[in-house]
C-alpha cells in the first residue's frame, strides 16, 4: 500500500536539516518558553500552520519556528486539535 502521507520524506532530506540548522542560528530558543519568561533550547522545528502536504507551506521559512520537544509535542498538539491552552501566573491569573 503506497503511503498516503508521503511528505514524510522531506523531513530525511539535506535541505531540511539545512533549513532547521539555519533557523536554529536565529532561533536557538523555544519561543513558547519565551512566552512565558522560560528560557529552553529548542531542539524541533514547527510549522506554525500545518502543511498537511503542502510544499509550498512546508518550506515556507516564515512558517516555521523553534519549539522544545515538550512544547511540539504537547501544548502545539493541543492548538491545533482546536484546544485553548492556558498558563498560569504566580498570582494564580490564568493567560
Amino acid at each position: 500500500m503506497p503511503d498516503k502521507r508521503p511528505w514524510r520524506g522531506w523531513y530525511k532530506l539535506a535541505a531540511w536539516e539545512a533549513r532547521r540548522q539555519a533557523l536554529f542560528a536565529v532561533q536557538p530558543l523555544c519561543v513558547m518558553c519565551l512566552s512565558r519568561d522560560m528560557v529552553e533550547p529548542a531542539d524541533t522545528v514547527d510549522h506554525i500552520k500545518p502543511h498537511k502536504g503542502d510544499a509550498e507551506l512546508f518550506w515556507d521559512r516564515d512558517n516555521l519556528q523553534s519549539l522544545c520537544k515538550w512544547h511540539h509535542d504537547n501544548d502545539k498538539a493541543l492548538i491545533e486539535r482546536g484546544k485553548r491552552v492556558f498558563y498560569w501566573d504566580t498570582e494564580g491569573n490564568a493567560h
